[in-house]
């Protein structure tokens, strides 16, 4: 009974550990593709931009220009 515990919490641990991985990997992923999105925004040197970024659920990035 007690090996089962043991099995069961290293299971649940790998899991957790898992799943932490594959969201600090979307969250990578999103910040590169806000990186592309603001890296082709061209503005005047004295200029500051306002941008206007969401990321979803499934790491989808939305970035719009805030135009003043």
């Amino acid at each position: 009974m007690a090996r089962q515990a043991i099995e069961n919490a290293t299971e649940d641990k790998a899991a957790r550990k898992a799943r932490s991985s594959e969201e600090a990997q979307r969250q990578q992923d999103a910040i590169r593709r806000i990186g592309r999105i603001l890296s082709k925004v061209k503005v005047d040197a004295d200029a500051i931009p306002d941008v206007n970024v969401a990321v979803d659920e499934d790491g989808i990035v939305d970035a719009e220009l805030v135009e003043d």
